[in-house]
């Protein structure tokens, strides 16, 4: 007699399983060359005078063994001031001091070894945009980033923060730059569409 459905099926259960396993532990241990193109980036970064109008930093958070996840690195920019900010209460006039700051580029590691990377823009207390963050781009492995990928997504974090400052003129390129990384990311397509639907109703007839 041949295997039964529930032999079968537990069979497809179990490889899918260690093959799952063995994934994740590859890409755990693959994970600190991530952490080594990070720094390697972060370190160019820190050689250029941009220190000059903002500081940047640098987090990791890595889990130990080495085949323990989650994992995360982050490189966030530090505060900016904007300047004073005047209002008037029930005890008279308060004074504050008015910045921006919350950027920053996050390298995320799941328990299944998928790593995913989040562009965060500016907030201040005058200015934000609409979105929370952005899905950058999303590797099935850390096998597969190499340091060119690094480079490219740091760019574009430094990019993103050029486009979501309450400082700088936000071009149409800037507002283009966040509307494609927008479509892409799959948490605001459904957004977009609601709103798209909503607007076709307005012009309706």
């Amino acid at each position: 007699m041949g295997r039964s459905k529930i032999q079968e099926s537990a069979n497809k259960y179990v490889k899918a399983i260690e093959r799952g396993e063995r994934t994740r532990f590859v890409s755990a241990v693959a994970w600190l060359n991530v952490i080594q193109y990070v720094e390697k980036c972060f370190a160019e970064l820190q050689n250029h005078d941009i220190h000059r109008i903002n500081r940047y930093y640098l987090n990791i958070d890595r889990t130990f063994p080495v085949d323990t996840l989650p994992n995360h690195i982050q490189i966030h920019a530090g505060y900016r001031k904007l300047g004073m900010d005047k209002q008037m209460d029930s005890t008279g006039e308060k004074t504050t001091m008015m910045t921006e700051g919350k950027a920053a580029i996050v390298f995320t590691q799941h328990y299944s070894g998928r790593v995913m990377i989040l562009l965060y823009p500016y907030k201040s207390e005058s200015y934000e945009v609409n979105e929370k963050r952005l899905i950058y781009k999303t590797f099935d492995t850390a096998t597969d980033i190499s340091l060119e990928d690094v480079k490219k997504a740091l760019a574009a974090f430094l990019r993103y923060s050029k486009a979501t400052s309450c400082i700088t003129q936000n071009t149409w390129s800037d507002f283009f730059f966040r509307f494609r990384f927008r479509l892409k990311d799959w948490t605001y397509r459904k957004t977009l569409w609601n709103r798209a639907k909503e607007l076709i109703q307005l012009v309706k007839p």
